[in-house]
C-alpha cells in the first residue's frame, strides 16, 4: 500500500471534514450502501458466480444487492462492523465519523445521545468499532519511513530548582510499544 498524502485524502473525501459535509454527502440509506461498496471493491464489484461486473439494489431488502446478470443476491455489509446489525446505515457513519474524530474517544452515553439511539446500542456500535480498528489489517497499513515522536515530562527538580520539561538541555523520553502475536493469533503489548 503507498502513501496517501494528505491533499488526496482531502480530494477523496470531498471535503468531509464537518460533520453537516458527511450527513449532507449521505443523506439516505442508499448512498451510505453505494459508499460500502466504492470502499470494499475499489475495481468494481465483480459477481463471485458469474463475474459480471454490474449489480442493483433489490427492491424492499435493505443492504442486499443482487448481480444483474445471475441474480446472485449479497449484503454490503457482510465482513464488515456493521454485519446483522438493525441501525441504519446512516447513524453507522454517523458514529463511524464521531469515533474517528475524537481525541479522547467516546463512550456509550454520548455516542447514544449525538447519533440518537439507546445506550445499549451505542455500547453495540462501539465495540464492533473498536474491533474493526484492533484488527491486524487495521495496524499493518503503516509501510515505508514512520515517524515517532519525542515526549519531556515537565517537572521541577526540586533539588535543584529549575525547570525540566520542554526547552530544556535534559535529555527526552522516548516511549516504543510492540505489538507481538502467540501462536493462537492473541495480541500482547511489550
Amino acid at each position: 500500500m503507498g502513501t496517501i498524502k494528505r491533499k488526496q485524502v482531502r480530494a477523496e473525501n470531498g471535503k468531509m471534514g464537518s460533520l453537516h459535509a458527511m450527513l449532507t454527502k449521505f443523506p439516505d440509506e442508499r448512498s451510505c450502501e453505494r459508499r460500502i461498496i466504492e470502499v470494499r471493491w475499489p475495481e468494481g464489484w465483480k459477481c463471485p458466480k458469474c463475474g459480471n461486473g454490474s449489480c442493483s439494489p433489490v427492491a424492499d431488502r435493505n443492504r442486499i444487492w443482487q448481480c444483474t446478470k445471475c441474480s446472485h443476491q449479497f449484503s454490503v455489509t457482510a465482513g464488515t462492523c456493521m454485519q446483522h446489525s438493525k441501525v441504519h446505515l446512516r447513524r453507522w457513519f454517523h458514529a463511524i465519523w464521531l469515533v474517528a474524530r475524537s481525541k479522547r474517544g467516546v463512550s456509550a452515553t454520548e455516542l447514544a445521545a449525538q447519533v440518537g439511539v439507546s445506550e445499549v446500542t451505542a455500547g453495540f456500535m462501539l465495540e464492533r468499532l473498536r474491533g474493526a480498528m484492533a484488527r491486524s489489517e487495521c495496524l499493518n497499513v503503516l509501510s515505508g519511513e514512520v515517524e515517532l515522536d519525542d515526549f519531556l515530562l515537565a517537572a521541577r527538580d526540586r533539588a535543584k530548582r529549575r525547570q525540566v520539561g520542554r526547552g530544556t538541555d535534559e535529555q527526552p523520553m522516548v516511549c516504543a510499544v510492540e505489538r507481538t502475536s502467540d501462536r493462537r493469533g492473541r495480541r500482547s503489548e511489550e
